[in-house]
């Protein structure tokens, strides 16, 4: 019998995933899910660059914090530091929360997002961001029930 492997995240723990991909060298820049687990602060930095070359060396890569505010129930995507050439110019994005439970309210920018969906088996809201543009900062605030 095969097991399946389970992780298990720590409070304020962040990971953002990307589809996937054969190689990093294949690996679609224009879309991103982030997963963070409730019950504590978290942060996050999210390296990116071309995943082949070494131009990295030189500069040409982007990096983005993420501050999950556990109080506020607030996820802060920062505007992505550095020159990285091969950022899309707008990216698809979704957010998983873990561990909060139903929403209230949920908000992206003070606007409603396109969608927010609970699924008790898993306890887990996922908001659908839409498409935002690569460099624009952004942030998530939810209203538990």
């Amino acid at each position: 019998m095969r097991a399946t492997p389970r992780f298990t995240f720590r409070a304020g723990a962040i990971v953002a995933l990307a589809p996937f991909a054969l190689s990093t060298a294949l690996q679609p820049t224009d879309e991103l899910e982030i997963h963070v687990w409730a019950g504590s602060d978290g942060a996050f930095s999210l390296y990116e660059d071309d995943g082949v070359t070494e131009k990295f060396r030189k500069g040409e890569r982007a990096v983005t914090s993420m501050i999950w505010n556990e109080a506020a129930h607030t996820l802060a995507v920062e505007a992505p530091r550095g020159r990285w050439p091969l950022a899309p110019a707008k990216r698809k994005l979704a957010v998983v929360l873990h561990g909060l439970g139903r929403a209230k309210g949920v908000k992206v920018d003070g606007t409603d997002p396109m969608s927010a969906t609970y699924g008790a088996k898993a306890d887990a809201l996922t908001v659908s961001v839409g498409s935002r543009p690569f460099g624009a900062p952004w942030t998530l605030a939810v209203q538990p029930e």
